[in-house]
């Protein structure tokens, strides 16, 4: 666990978040008031998926995890941190870093959030609040 690791590798570890941004959500809020016949009507039902879902596809760890570790790591030894989200610990993932050889911090299920990721990530969210990005281009404009 965590408070046992030795601090020669606690500078190890790559800690790892995702974050869900759009331009022009606004929080994904969208307010209408509905009639009672409106209400299951198919053209007033907004369909969306989960967010944690697309990272237990192991295409997407191929294109977007290799290659940022290895810009992050150079090479250098790691131990990755994730947290223990059903689809981050589905077998076909656990698996895939198993495969990978990629070393994964043992991470208690009630743990607080140690992720130091987590900051940024609010911080990030609340900024581009602010701003309000209207189209892709200018949200990769304030991201960048």
């Amino acid at each position: 666990m965590v408070k046992s690791l030795p601090l020669s590798k606690s500078r190890q570890v790559l800690f790892s978040d995702e974050m869900n941004t759009e331009a022009d959500n606004r929080k994904n809020r969208i307010s209408k008031h509905l009639t009672t016949a409106e209400k299951y009507n198919q053209d007033c039902i907004i369909k969306n998926t989960k967010q944690g879902n697309y990272y237990s596809k192991p295409e997407i760890l191929n294109s977007n995890l290799i290659e940022s570790i290895k810009k992050l790591r150079q090479n250098q030894p790691f131990i990755f941190q994730q947290e223990n989200e059903p689809c981050h610990i589905a077998k076909k993932v656990v698996e895939w870093f198993a495969e990978k050889k990629i070393e994964c911090l043992k991470w208690s299920a009630n743990s607080p959030d140690l992720n130091c990721i987590e900051n940024l990530l609010s911080w990030l969210d609340r900024e581009l609040a602010k701003v309000r990005p209207r189209s892709p281009d200018e949200l990769k404009s304030h991201l960048v």
